[in-house]
């Protein structure tokens, strides 16, 4: 039996994320990076130090710039759009060539109908008035009756007495609206080995802002800490709960970032109906990853295909460092008319091989390294984007100066500082993105 489509109807909210200070844990894009090993609350940062990660103001979106990622038209958007939206149609028991409904895209799972669905609401409300768990959850059940989605719905948030994991019960095995992976079963979930990050909403559209959704909830489903706005009752500015990014594929989707009770904000929804865990689909591609060595600013071109290449072993292709220079912008070293670029793990980077030709940001983070372990790291990139010329590339990558700069990028996001990330002082050793060719 086809599931029914989720209904295309975009609500579409603004998250304001306000200015928290010194101490807030969101990212700034624009900071100084560094090696310090923290941001707020004992989260890792591998690579990146507190300036990187220790503040946010109205001119700085969570992790990336408002010129790099401020909105997303209908081609860029998370591989799917009005025209190629991940949902068959409501007319035929499964897509088809002669279905006048789209196909079920590239890595995504549409005929199974035992599934749990889980995605981040398109409506948005303050912090403290969400009315306590109860009131979040009618927020997500109404979400996901709207958009025609099948089941019963919780949302992913602690309080004093109760964790997230265990509102959860014994359901397993998450896709999001756009059928596209989440976590595979509730054990990848504790351990934020996720697929396709939560920023899809249950409209199947990709939520375009830089979004910090509230938790309280470490990565194993625990509290996180002790404040939950009084339990998500009280809208009170000075409370500083944990939240998540919606973009990030590792532990930092659902702790790391310190905000404000007053704060607008989405809400994180998991389905509780099955216990499925289930298999990725195989998708046939090449090879990105993160490296797991690193390299000084001024070693070079050479020496930065010479890790990836090292690296690699067992490739069909050739792999090669995606670094910009002044004769040349990161991607256009690859052919972008070939098969697209996945992951070890086998899940998509971009929807085609294309899409780093135009497309500022991924539909999964490259936060894995070649033996297919996750880590959030610093890797040198160049330029604002893949396809960028304009560099600022510690002097084509022959400075390591202090006074000199590289943009960099971090690997456990989605959004365009994956790659265009925050000025990196030339002084320090990062690890490059390595892509099959």
């Amino acid at each position: 039996m086809q599931l029914a489509p989720p209904m295309r109807i975009v609500i579409m909210g603004l998250v304001v994320l306000l200015g928290c200070g010194d101490d807030s844990g969101v990212p700034d894009a624009d900071a100084d990076s560094g090696g310090d090993s923290a941001v707020d609350g004992g989260v890792p940062d591998v690579g990146t130090d507190a300036a990187a990660d220790a503040a946010m103001d109205a001119a700085d979106d969570a992790e990336v710039d408002a010129a790099a990622d401020a909105a997303m038209d209908s081609t860029t958007e998370a591989g799917v759009d009005a025209a190629t939206d991940a949902s068959p149609d409501a007319t035929d028991a499964a897509p088809d060539a002669t279905d006048a409904g789209p196909v079920c895209p590239l890595g995504a799972i549409c005929d199974d109908p035992d599934m749990n669905y889980a995605f981040v609401t398109s409506t948005t409300r303050m912090m403290g008035d969400i009315g306590g768990l109860a009131g979040a959850d009618v927020i997500c059940n109404d979400a996901a009756t709207a958009a025609g989605l099948p089941g019963t719905y919780v949302a992913w948030l602690s309080t004093s007495t109760v964790d997230a994991i265990d509102r959860l019960g014994t359901a397993s095995g998450w896709l999001r609206t756009d059928y596209r992976p989440f976590a595979q079963s509730i054990a990848d979930l504790l351990a934020s080995d996720l697929r396709y990050p939560l920023n899809i909403d249950e409209n199947g559209v990709r939520v375009s802002e830089a979004g910090i959704v509230p938790t309280a909830t470490e990565a194993d489903g625990t509290l996180s800490g002790t404040e939950t706005c009084a339990d998500w009752t009280d809208s009170t500015a000075s409370r500083r709960p944990i939240g998540g990014s919606m973009d990030s594929g590792g532990e930092r989707w659902t702790r790391g970032f310190l905000m404000n009770c007053d704060m607008v904000v989405r809400i994180y929804c998991f389905g509780v109906d099955n216990v499925h865990p289930y298999a990725l689909p195989v998708v046939e591609g090449r090879l990105g990853w993160v490296s797991t060595g690193t390299l000084p600013a001024n070693a070079g071109l050479a020496a930065a295909d010479a890790l990836c290449v090292a690296e690699g072993v067992g490739l069909t292709g050739t792999p090669r460092a995606l670094l910009a220079t002044t004769a040349a912008s990161a991607i256009s070293r690859f052919d972008t008319t070939g098969l697209p670029w996945i992951r070890p793990d086998g899940v998509l980077v971009w929807a085609s091989a294309a899409g780093p030709t135009t497309e500022a940001t991924l539909i999964a983070p490259l936060i894995q390294q070649f033996d297919g372990t996750a880590a959030q790291l610093r890797a040198w990139t160049g330029a604002v984007n893949p396809f960028d010329g304009l560099v600022l590339n510690c002097s084509d990558w022959t400075s390591t100066d202090g006074g000199d700069r590289s943009r960099t990028g971090t690997s456990d996001t989605t959004r365009a500082s994956w790659f265009g990330g925050g000025p990196t002082t030339c002084d320090r050793n990062n690890h490059v993105y390595c892509l099959e060719d």
